[in-house]
Parts: structure tokens; sequence; C-alpha cells
């Protein structure tokens, strides 16, 4: 299952990360956050998980399962 369109875009700017910042901890390159973040590549599910605790952030949260948490 894919992440929802945008949904690592809102959630990096609202940690105040930068696409760099964030690419570092990921170890992947920055048009690799790019690519993510335009849903043009698929994610494979352990960086999912980096990227949910990177961002402060549930893995349910992130795949925008967790409806309850998102509007809090």
């Amino acid at each position: 299952m894919e992440i929802p369109s945008n949904r690592i875009l809102a959630e990096r700017l609202s940690a105040g990360l930068t696409r760099v910042q964030l690419a570092a901890q990921c170890e992947v390159g920055e048009a690799t956050i790019r690519r993510w973040e335009l849903s043009e590549t698929s994610i494979p599910d352990e960086q999912k998980l980096r990227i949910a605790a990177m961002l402060g952030i549930t893995p349910s949260r992130l795949m925008g399962w967790d409806t309850e948490e998102a509007a809090a």
C-alpha cells in the first residue's frame, strides 16, 4: 500500500525538516525524497518505518490510516 499523495511533504514541513535533512536521515538522496513526496516511486516498507520515526509520527499516521491522530 502506498502513502497518500503529499503526506510525506506535509508531515516533513510540519516537523520542520528540509528534504536534505530527511534524505540524510533516511540514507537516500534528496531527489529520492522528492520522488517519494510526489508519489513518483514506491517506498520500501523499511523506509516507511524510518520516515515515520524521523518525522515523529506513527506509521499509521504516515499511511493515512489513523484519522483520529491526523485530525488532532
